[in-house]
C-alpha cells in the first residue's frame, strides 16, 4: 500500500493513455454565414455553421450520418460558389434536419 494525500493524482501506468491539454480556444471560432446545399448522397439544403482546420460545419434540412461522403454546394457570401466534398465526422439529428460536422477531402 502506498502513501498518497488525497489531493494528489494516482500514480502513472504504461498502459494510460497520454494526457492531452484542452484547447484554449473555441472549437468554432471562424464563424462563416452560407448557404449551403446538399447534393449527394441527398437532397437537401441549410447553412454552414463555421469551419476550422479542414472541417466545415452545417445545420441542414436532411440526415447525413457519420461516414456517409457528401457533396456539397456553398455559396459565399461574396457570391461564389464552392463544391466541396467531405466525409461525415459527427452528427446530431435534429427534428427538421440535423447539425454535422464534415471533414473535408481534396480532389474529385
Amino acid at each position: 500500500m502506498t502513501d498518497r494525500s488525497p489531493s494528489s493524482p494516482p500514480p502513472a501506468s504504461d498502459d494510460a493513455p497520454p494526457t492531452v491539454p484542452r484547447r484554449a480556444s473555441r472549437s468554432w471560432p471562424s464563424q462563416i454565414a452560407a448557404d449551403v446545399d446538399v447534393l449527394e448522397p441527398a437532397p437537401g439544403s441549410g447553412v454552414s455553421i463555421g469551419a476550422r482546420g479542414g472541417t466545415v460545419r452545417v445545420a441542414v434540412d436532411c440526415a447525413l450520418e457519420r461516414g456517409m461522403r457528401c457533396v456539397l454546394r456553398v455559396l459565399l457570401p461574396s457570391g461564389m460558389p464552392l463544391l466541396l466534398r467531405g466525409t461525415v465526422t459527427w452528427s446530431r439529428p435534429l427534428q427538421d434536419g440535423c447539425v454535422a460536422v464534415l471533414a473535408l477531402v481534396a480532389g474529385g
